[in-house]
């Protein structure tokens, strides 16, 4: 399926048109010619447009441009989703997409490997890593951008994976099913139901549950345990995972299974 078929592209001919005579003027924008605008954004001088450089840079398209490409990202989430056939398994993470122009959604962070240029939400199949819907970071985080990006999959009883910045005990609260690992600091964190890093012994696990949530302390290498939080999972179920021994040597350890799963 082409991700820019002949329906769209006749959709942004007609409400460009419309724009223009709302604006009291007209605008006889051709099928053809909208082919060739969208050939020349392949042309890498007008990334210009967003320069440094008050010779080139366009302040009036480096500002509007994302409420003006709102439909086609709609488009293409439509268009992932109706392409491929995922696993029930969904990933909630967020990617880095490069740029050093000006705006105000711009991110700077010097610990990703591309560390300058827009944040996008994502969610992808967690066995194929395909991506079927994602939104661009406008300020939105935590439980209302898990619960924004996965409402479309709720219904089909997926399981959705994510990692400590997303998770908190309320998200699980709302969310069919869940699992992720969660910071200690979060709000309602059962803090004094688990044992400390200290109490535990390589391989050792901890657990607490309140209804349908439980949180489950596990002590890997490290100098922190690793803490998971989950509705989907029973966390008496145990696994096993392979470690290196003090003098190299592979080591069978025991692992909750919800921890074994979100690492999968």
């Amino acid at each position: 399926m082409q991700f820019m078929n002949v329906a769209f592209m006749m959709y942004i001919v007609d409400q460009s048109s419309l724009n223009a005579s709302q604006r009291g003027q007209t605008l006889d924008l051709t099928f053809d010619e909208l082919e060739v605008i969208f050939g020349m954004l392949v042309i890498p001088s007008l990334r210009l447009y967003w320069s440094d450089d008050h010779n080139f840079h366009v302040p009036r398209i480096a500002k509007i441009i994302l409420y003006t490409i709102r439909p086609f990202i709609q488009h293409l989430n439509q268009t992932f989703k109706k392409s491929f056939n995922s696993s029930h398994y969904f990933l909630i993470d967020e990617i880095m997409i490069r740029f050093k122009g000006r705006s105000s959604i711009k991110q700077y962070l010097p610990i990703k490997p591309i560390k300058s240029g827009f944040k996008v939400w994502v969610v992808a199949c967690g066995v194929s890593g395909y991506m079927i819907n994602f939104e661009i970071y406008e300020g939105t985080l935590g439980k209302r951008t898990v619960v924004s990006l996965a409402k479309s999959f709720e219904t089909l009883g997926c399981c959705l994976f994510f990692y400590r910045f997303f998770s908190s005990i309320t998200l699980l609260r709302t969310l069919l099913f869940g699992c992720g690992t969660i910071m200690q600091n979060r709000k309602h964190f059962p803090k004094n139901l688990l044992k400390t890093y200290k109490d535990l012994k390589f391989g050792d696990s901890d657990y607490t549950v309140c209804g349908e949530i439980s949180v489950t302390k596990w002590k890997d290498r490290g100098i922190k345990s690793v803490v998971v939080v989950t509705n989907m999972h029973n966390p008496e179920n145990s696994s096993t995972v392979e470690r290196k021994g003090k003098y190299g040597n592979k080591q069978t350890v025991t692992c909750p299974t919800l921890i074994s799963d979100y690492n999968m």
